[in-house]
């Protein structure tokens, strides 16, 4: 049985996969980026900080844990150990693999941060950015951005926008799972791929 801390909580999920949905980000959907390495225009075209910003609070709330959070790993825990609709629960699980191949799987290109050269993951790239003054500032990680060469960074915020439809897809996919378990249980759902 649900209790009621853990229905606000799949509720608070829904509201905030909403809220991604009306960020300026998602409704512009720029899907070309370029980078200018050199010249007068030199940086990232076609890319808005401050939506990205925008973008970045409420999503950092399903990657960062703490009270009353809405990370996927605890949405996907509460639709595993209490949702009795098999393919819900297979297709949470499906989800919740897919997130993390999302998070852990590293940018394409690699960059030295004064440590030798890595590959940063989306999700490892994301928090050095929110925590390296753009929400809070941590010294060590503020260091690791400066330490990066010339356009590096803005090169990693590309890739990083550039896996955003995924990650926004699969929140949106851990949403439908929940609306059909809590408000449309009789809707048929198709079998889960097989793990």
């Amino acid at each position: 049985m649900l209790t009621p801390d853990e229905e606000a909580r799949l509720r608070k999920f829904q509201r905030r996969v909403q809220d991604l949905e009306a960020c300026g980000l998602v409704k512009t959907s720029v899907t070309r980026l370029t980078v200018h390495l050199a010249g007068p225009k030199q940086g990232l075209v076609g890319f808005d900080p401050d939506q990205f910003r925008s973008f970045s609070i409420t999503l950092r709330q399903f990657l960062m844990q703490g009270d009353g959070d809405v990370t996927v790993g605890r949405v996907c825990n509460i639709i595993e150990r209490r949702c009795q609709l098999p393919r819900l629960v297979g297709w949470s699980r499906h989800y919740r693999q897919s997130w993390n191949e999302v998070l852990q799987t590293p940018m394409e290109v690699a960059v030295d941060d004064g440590t030798g050269p890595k590959n940063y993951s989306f999700e490892e790239f994301f928090k050095l950015w929110l925590y390296s003054g753009t929400f809070h500032s941590d010294d060590e990680l503020e260091a690791k951005i400066k330490a990066m060469p010339g356009l590096a960074p803005e090169v990693l915020m590309m890739l990083t926008q550039r896996r955003l439809p995924g990650v926004l897809e699969i929140l949106r996919l851990i949403g439908e799972v929940i609306r059909i378990w809590l408000d449309d249980p009789s809707t048929p759902v198709e079998e889960p791929p097989s793990p």
